[in-house]
Order: structure tokens, then sequence, then C-alpha cells
């Protein structure tokens, strides 16, 4: 696999119009997605993960875009309903457990989801960055 825009319309059907998603568009957000990922570290998920982490940017923009809100998430569950002065309370964003700070925004699509469960499959050891000084 790897991560184009033909892939990613495979893996994701909400984006296989391509008048709606133009193979342009779709491409500049895969190139978003791999530059926040490092290959060498996510490996064989590299890929499906810069497909999600991609689809995930486009739902957001596309939301944001369609609510007119220039980026704000979708909140999370509603926990509670008042109709008396009309109160409604959200919980935290989809997904719930325990996460990495930070994580909010990406529990905030399926999308964002499945690029941290990828995310959680790699398995990352510590390294040294610079010179070793014995």
């Amino acid at each position: 696999m790897s991560a184009s825009s033909d892939n990613l319309r495979v893996r994701f059907p909400e984006f296989a119009d391509v008048l709606i998603y133009p193979d342009a568009t779709v491409d500049y957000f895969i190139g978003l997605a791999a530059g926040e990922m490092e290959a060498v570290i996510w490996g064989f998920f590299f890929d499906p993960g810069a497909l999600a982490l991609a689809a995930h940017m486009m739902k957001i923009a596309k939301d944001s875009a369609a609510a007119g809100s220039g980026g704000i998430a979708p909140p999370g569950a509603i926990t509670q309903v008042k109709t008396g002065d009309l109160q409604v309370s959200y919980g935290s964003t989809a997904g719930g457990g325990a996460s990495i700070p930070g994580d909010e925004g990406l529990r905030t699509t399926i999308y964002g989801l499945e690029y941290i469960r990828l995310r959680e499959l790699v398995v990352a050891t510590p390294f040294t960055i610079g010179p070793v000084v014995i």
C-alpha cells in the first residue's frame, strides 16, 4: 500500500467523490499528514496512518467549512439536557479512555480514532539523539 489519493478513497469511501475531493486536495492532506509522522518509526503502519490522519484532517476541514466555524471541533456526546432555560452539557470527545495530551482533536472523527489505533500499534523504543559520551 502507498499513501495515495486512490488508496485513501478505497480505505475511506466518504472521500470517493473526486468532484468534492479532487486528487490535488487529497494529495495535499496526505502530504500534511505524512509530514507529521516519521516513516522510520511508523514502519509498516506509516501509509495506513498517513491515510487515516489525512482523512481526519479533510473531515475536520469539511465540517468546519460547512459550519462556517473556521476550525472548531465537534463536541463530545451530550451528557445532560435541561428544558427550562435550555441547558445542554457535552462530555469529552469520542473515544474515551486514556489518551496522550493533545489527542482530543483526533478523537472527534472516526479517522482520528483509527490514526490513534494505528499509532498504538507502533512499537517505539527509546533512542539517543546526539553524540554518545563515554
